[in-house]
């Protein structure tokens, strides 16, 4: 994969990040609220937990990403190169 395939591939797990961490802290909010005012709480922990999961699982995808992007190797050019010009 091209290099900047693999830049837009990150920029897309980082925007997936953010909104899964805003979704985990919306569903926190919403098990506070279902605590105070004396209601059941497993599903939502559940739901929570499986939120919390899909996040790990993205960040750890990021990861092997960023590898990818900081390992790629451009490809050779078939002219050689010589004191920055081309021969």
């Amino acid at each position: 994969m091209p290099r900047k395939a693999w830049y837009r591939h990150l920029a897309s797990a980082n925007r997936l990040i953010v909104k899964a961490r805003d979704r985990v802290e919306d569903q926190r909010t919403q098990i506070l609220e279902l605590e105070q005012n004396g209601r059941s709480t497993h599903a939502a922990a559940a739901l929570l937990y499986q939120f919390e999961e899909a996040l790990r699982s993205m960040v750890a995808d990021r990861a092997i990403i960023l590898s990818q992007v900081r390992t790629y190797r451009w490809p050779a050019h078939s002219k050689r190169m010589r004191g920055g010009v081309a021969k």
